[in-house]
């Protein structure tokens, strides 16, 4: 099958979304894929967006409302359901606040081709990503037990130890033999778990790092001890933590990367409340976060019955 006979199904999930910014994202991939689906977690009625918005890209693109936020990692899996339903040959997963640069899918099936006829198992590739707030360019990575390594200079290939859902594009194949993502973790994590079980499957995940995309991370970012923290929501905060301690003490991630999240996270909860508005409110938050990581109380978990 050359690149010209594959079936590119873009899968973006949606919350909340602003206009504009979809907009943004389609006319940057709608002439690269075959089709893209729209999955939209938003759950207030007024916050919705109209099918009329859509018209102007006529049948490339399917537009379902969930009504409610089921996580990422659900949306991406009925989504998978959808794309499958369509013969897609690979999926190409997004985030509704990227732009895809021109050519990126032609790029990625060349680098993909590539390493299959060299032998390589591949699960995964995708670009390098460039944060709009920051300007930073994120590669490879490669967790090790105290630290990470980053790698972004390459012509070639690099292995990474995960990367992130947006613009990372999957065979069915792969996603048959690897299995759905993780809808108990809802958020923060399931691309990273993804790509960790396909690991120990024996697959390896790959960034193209001469394709950068640019990505919209968090609210806003400070600078913290020299450094730039990105700063997320509550609600982000509570996934990201009670995951974290989930994956710490689960056999999902490499024993590198559970030590990786033992050793930070408790620097994580500290700069996080000090730097919220409303500590306490931060502080018993975060605890509920531990806790339900502890005893497994996974899904939406805290927000339930939000």
């Amino acid at each position: 099958m050359t690149e010209q006979d594959k079936c590119i199904i873009a899968v973006v999930v949606l919350f909340r979304p602003e206009i504009v910014r979809i907009h943004g994202l389609l006319k940057s991939i709608i002439m690269q894929v075959d089709k893209v689906i729209l999955i939209d977690n938003t759950d207030e009625s007024n916050l919705k967006i109209p099918d009329s918005e859509f018209e102007s890209y006529g049948e490339k693109i399917e537009h379902y409302r969930l009504n409610y936020n089921l996580g990422i990692a659900k949306a991406q899996n009925i989504g998978i359901h959808y794309a499958k339903k369509s013969k897609a040959s690979h999926i190409l997963f997004l985030d509704q606040d990227s732009i895809v640069p021109e050519e990126m899918i032609k790029t990625l099936l060349i680098n993909e081709r590539v390493l299959l006829n060299s032998g390589k198992q591949v699960a995964v590739l995708g670009p390098a990503f460039k944060d709009e707030k920051t300007g930073k360019i994120t590669g490879a990575i490669h967790i090790r037990p105290f630290y990470k390594i980053k790698l972004c200079h390459s012509v070639h290939p690099l292995e990474t130890d995960f990367l992130i859902s947006s613009g990372s594009l999957i065979r069915m194949e792969v996603l048959q033999k690897i299995g759905l993502m993780d809808e108990e973790l809802f958020i923060d994590f399931v691309d990273i778990e993804w790509c960790e079980r396909a690991k120990k499957m024996g697959l390896q995940s790959y960034i193209i790092p001469d394709i950068v995309m640019m990505h919209n991370i968090g609210n806003e970012a400070k600078r913290v001890l020299g450094k730039n923290v990105i700063m997320h929501s509550d609600f982000r905060h509570y996934f990201i933590v009670r995951n974290s301690i989930y994956l710490i003490l689960k056999d999902k991630l490499s024993f590198n990367h559970r030590l990786y999240l033992f050793t930070r996270l408790p620097l994580f909860i500290v700069v996080h409340t000090l730097n919220s508005s409303s500590k306490l409110k931060k502080i018993k938050l975060l605890a509920t976060a531990i806790k339900d990581g502890v005893v497994g109380k996974m899904g939406k978990g805290y927000f339930s019955n939000s």
